[in-house]
């Protein structure tokens, strides 16, 4: 075995004990007692947090490790985690940024020059654009760390109308048009909801709770399930189709070029205000089958429209 892939093989199987000794790890890695003091001293000089114990039953002792040991990455994995670092970019705050800057940093010192100047190409040329803007949070870790540790928080958080006072349990923490929010548990009204990170204006991290609470993903999961929705049956032409694929699943590769697709959607009784302007964006690409209650709010929404023009222009 290479020195130095058997100094790597040390460095991990050290890194998940608490205790060791030389002779453990000579044994463990079939050689001498003298050479696994001398790869023991590289590891030091390396930063490997260990010491060593003096007494009848010395050895070694491991501190709390935050080191990883060195792993390899071909060109394509270091530039997939690149390209993946790349969305995180268009938040203006997200958890652990500054470090998530260093690991890129790393990741790209590390490639040769050659393979350098091809992940600049390669940059250049793919970007994952998102076109929503994206507000200053300075809470995001905080929030985190407190799901994490299961901390109940106190927020000052400004809605639409007013600032209030909340005591929450935060779930967690998701991302979101680029912007990061959390779903928090609210003891006074005993329901869990969903607050934009960007809208707490202080924060202050009270008392551990021992309440057990559905997992982020689960909530996420019940909290976009359409209950109380609206079926809408519409007909759409081709450039319509295109223009709502981004919020439905809309099949564009078979559409012909004079086509008129017939379309149902299940939409959330709560978003109908928003789904209806984006109707009405569509001008002629589209057109409202059924409910009438879409159609009715649709005439209304116009007509508040041409009255605003009327009388203002």
């Amino acid at each position: 075995m290479a020195k130095s892939i058997r100094i790597i093989d040390i460095w991990m199987y050290i890194n998940n004990k608490t205790v060791f000794t030389a002779q453990e790890l000579a044994d463990e890695f079939q050689v001498s007692l003298r050479t696994i003091q001398r790869d023991l001293d590289e590891l030091s000089l390396l930063g490997v947090p260990f010491y060593s114990e003096i007494g009848r039953n010395g050895g070694y002792r491991m501190l709390h490790n935050n080191l990883l040991p060195p792993i390899s990455f071909s060109f394509s994995e270091t530039l997939s985690i690149l390209i993946t670092y790349e969305t995180l970019n268009y938040y203006v705050d997200h958890p652990l940024s500054v470090e998530s800057t260093k690991v890129q940093e790393k990741l790209f010192m590390q490639l040769p020059e050659d393979k350098r100047e091809e992940a600049r190409k390669i940059k250049e040329h793919l970007i994952m654009w998102q076109c929503s803007e994206s507000y200053q949070a300075d809470y995001v870790e905080d929030i985190l760390k407190a799901a994490v540790n299961k901390n109940e928080i106190e927020i000052t958080y400004e809605s639409k109308n007013q600032q209030s006072i909340k005591k929450l349990v935060p779930l967690g923490i998701f991302g979101m048009n680029n912007n990061w929010y959390f779903s928090g548990y609210d003891k006074l009204i005993k329901e869990i909801r969903m607050y934009r990170c960007d809208r707490v204006m202080k924060l202050a991290v009270l008392d551990e709770i021992e309440d057990e609470f559905i997992s982020l993903k689960e909530w996420l999961n019940s909290y976009f399930e359409i209950e109380d929705g609206i079926k809408v049956k519409m007909q759409l032409t081709r450039k319509g189709c295109f223009e709502l694929n981004s919020m439905f699943p809309i099949p564009l590769d078979k559409i012909t070029e004079n086509e008129i697709v017939h379309y149902e959607v299940t939409l959330p009784r709560d978003d109908m205000s928003y789904f209806i302007k984006q109707f009405l964006n569509l001008g002629k690409e589209i057109k409202i089958i059924e409910p009438k209650e879409i159609i009715d709010k649709m005439k209304e929404e116009l007509k508040e429209i041409n009255n605003y023009f009327e009388n203002n222009y």
